[in-house]
């Protein structure tokens, strides 16, 4: 997995992801491959106090599954009217069949 700051639909650089308290962020744009082909994804974030917060993919048209290789590149944000508070995160992605991957995150 390769997880990439997003700002306005512009995927940036920008490390460690910068957040606007009540605007529903980090928006991140995540590479993955490596997955089993044409499965549907459930991305999530696990906080430092093992809490976990969905991911809603955006905007809504981004791909929700994997490819025909098992590929696939998609953008999400919390899906909750939330902002994650500075820290270490887990970002986890995994397959309806349970094939995941994760990876860390920091929010400053």
């Amino acid at each position: 997995l390769v997880v990439i700051p997003t700002s306005a639909g512009i995927v940036a650089a920008e490390q460690p992801a910068r957040v606007t308290a009540g605007a529903r962020q980090p928006l991140v744009t995540i590479y993955g491959t490596g997955f089993p082909p044409d499965e549907q994804l459930i991305i999530e974030v696990v906080g430092p106090n093992e809490v976990i917060i969905a991911m809603a993919f955006f905007p809504s048209g981004q791909p929700s599954r994997t490819g025909p290789n098992g590929a696939f590149k998609t953008s999400v944000r919390t899906a909750f009217n939330v902002t994650l508070d500075p820290g270490l995160y887990s970002l986890q992605v995994t397959t309806m069949s349970g094939v995941g991957a994760t990876v860390p995150i920091v929010i400053s």
